[in-house]
């Protein structure tokens, strides 16, 4: 349990730091461009724009955007209302909060708990403690500012893209795929002890 716990806050810790160290970086650098090109971010008023109203604007300039090795890596700046791939970000509020913040956070705690409790090998935690790290990134996001913020694109072309995604997200990714490995060596293995009884 005591390993399990260990893994479980190397991975999840430094994964959520980098995180959210991202985000932050990724906003000081679409505010600096904006302020580079002149743009105010002010509402009719005058007054400055904070919170949502700050991050939509940003989000919705053309201008904040960088390219690198021809394009197959950018980075830009756009918020998410929803999960991934902006899925749910269409439903109205409750739900939108319910679901993607208060259920999202009910299903990490438990998460949580799992991974320290479960016996599985140390694949198994390593796996699920990514997917936590990723998940915990993105709900302080939702919980904080209503919003998640992604600025990372990576691809050829259009079919070839991915959505634009952020740290936590490369960080479940790796989970996915950690866990995705994880069974079919599982399942290989119970195919060959299956074939070794048969055998025998």
């Amino acid at each position: 349990m005591k390993n399990r716990l260990m893994i479980m806050l190397l991975i999840t810790i430094p994964s959520v730091l980098l995180d959210q160290w991202t985000k932050f970086r990724a906003t000081d650098w679409a505010l600096e461009k904006v302020n580079a090109l002149g743009y105010s971010l002010t509402d009719a008023m005058g007054q400055p724009l904070v919170g949502l109203d700050r991050a939509i604007a940003l989000a919705n300039n053309p201008q904040i955007h960088k390219s690198y090795l021809n394009g197959f890596f950018e980075l830009d700046y756009a918020i998410n209302l929803g999960a991934w791939g902006g899925l749910g970000d269409a439903l109205g509020e409750p739900w939108r909060t319910f679901l993607l913040t208060y259920l999202v956070g009910f299903f990490l705690v438990g998460l949580s708990f799992y991974i320290v409790k479960q016996k599985e090998s140390a694949w198994m935690t390593v796996a699920l403690s990514c997917i936590l790290a990723g998940g915990i990134g993105n709900f302080i996001d939702r919980a904080s500012y209503g919003y998640v913020v992604d600025f990372m694109v990576m691809g050829f072309n259009v079919p070839l893209r991915t959505n634009i995604f952020n740290i936590a997200d490369v960080v479940i990714m790796i989970g996915a795929g950690v866990l995705l490995v994880y069974y079919i060596k599982e399942s290989l293995a119970e195919r060959r002890l299956a074939k070794h009884r048969k055998a025998e």
